[in-house]
């Protein structure tokens, strides 16, 4: 692990390869080098960083091709209300409420990997564009770190699908270990003190 600047290649050693603890990571040959005591900090400025950037749009069409890579079959109801939603035809149907509202309920878990899907292209994309590679260590804890707090905000534990999915661009086997671990004992804040 390198960080260069001002032409000088800093060095990082390991004390514990077995097990990746921030709090070991040192500069080993220049004192003015980013330590560990930057890396926890530098990890939440990414991720706010990311948060503050416009989120990811959708048009219709690729909203339900999304959709459609998921095998969700809509009725023409529901075309119809959501070319509406998106602006493609100017006339509301009928029950545009309901529609939407049974739409959402059956399509949920699509709607979350849709989501996630986009998101983890424009964190792949960020990433790349200022980082280098997205397969190194940052980027997976950056994408382990929000699938942790995508299980804490769905309030529910994620299925075998979502994880394989979630999880593709991981290939740390600690961090896999952190999320299944999590996943496997999160319990959901209604379940919580009974």
């Amino acid at each position: 692990m390198n960080i260069i600047d001002k032409n000088i290649i800093n060095e990082y050693s390991i004390k514990n390869i077995d097990y990746t603890s921030f709090a070991d990571i040192f500069a080993m040959n220049d004192p003015l080098s980013t330590t560990s005591e930057y890396y926890i900090p530098f990890l939440m400025l990414l991720e706010s960083w990311r948060a503050m950037t416009t989120p990811p749009n959708w048009e219709y069409s690729d909203f339900i091709k999304a959709l459609e890579k998921r095998n969700m079959d809509l009725s023409n109801t529901e075309k119809e209300t959501l070319k509406f939603v998106f602006g493609e035809i100017q006339t509301p149907p009928d029950n545009v409420e309901r529609t939407i509202e049974s739409f959402n309920k059956k399509s949920e878990k699509e709607q979350i990997s849709m989501r996630e899907e986009k998101l983890r292209a424009l964190r792949k994309q960020t990433y790349e564009t200022y980082f280098g590679p997205s397969t190194d260590f940052t980027c997976q804890l950056i994408n382990a770190r929000s699938i942790i707090r995508l299980i804490h905000s769905l309030d529910r534990k994620l299925t075998e699908t979502e994880i394989k999915e979630f999880t593709a661009p991981i290939t740390d086997r600690r961090l896999l270990k952190i999320i299944d671990q999590t996943n496997f004992s999160y319990k959901p804040q209604s379940l919580q003190g009974h």
